[in-house]
């Protein structure tokens, strides 16, 4: 019965999923999000969006890519000052990154720095995701022994993407609850 219940709740809440993408990765990998969740998912792309937008959904998705060493990408960084503004104590953020593996001493370096980011303004995150599979050195998205959201390498693991979003997304809608 309480599974019914919880069930019931997660379908009326809505879910904002907010992300970065110059080259359009990261907006494949945002549609492809929305679609396993089946329709409950409205996508914003930050270079058009504001804190107004943010402060709107208590269960967020944010998505970027990892540029250069560890970095994010100019549209998380023009993007940032935004989160000041938002209230994130009663959200749920869940995290996902496209990071490359033949950069295995900075893998997916951009999430921990939206991680550390959300964390210190208070928002509880969820979606951390196991190691397994994945070839890295270091990582600075670890937190304890998970990365902390969803990690994709659209150059070496392609074939990949469905398989982990589908996990993702399934573990989404009962940590959402």
């Amino acid at each position: 019965m309480q599974n019914k219940i919880d069930n019931i709740r997660f379908k009326t809440k809505k879910i904002g999923l907010f992300y970065g993408s110059a080259h359009g990765d990261t907006k494949r990998t945002a549609e492809l999000i929305k679609k396993k969740f089946g329709g409950r998912v409205r996508l914003h792309d930050i270079t058009a969006s504001s804190a107004e937008e943010l402060k709107r959904y208590n269960l967020l998705i944010m998505g970027l890519p990892t540029y250069h060493v560890g970095e994010m990408e100019d549209h998380w960084y023009r993007f940032l000052p935004q989160l000041d503004a938002v209230d994130f104590h009663n959200k749920k953020v869940a995290l996902f990154c496209l990071g490359s593996q033949m950069f295995p001493m900075s893998f997916a370096g951009a999430m921990a720095i939206l991680y550390k980011t959300l964390k210190t303004k208070g928002a509880t995150l969820v979606g951390a995701c196991k190691t397994e599979g994945y070839l890295w050195k270091k990582s600075e998205a670890m937190t304890g022994n998970v990365f902390c959201g969803l990690i994709i390498d659209e150059l070496i693991e392609p074939e990949e993407t469905n398989t982990r979003v589908s996990a993702w997304v399934k573990q989404l809608k009962k940590e959402f609850i």
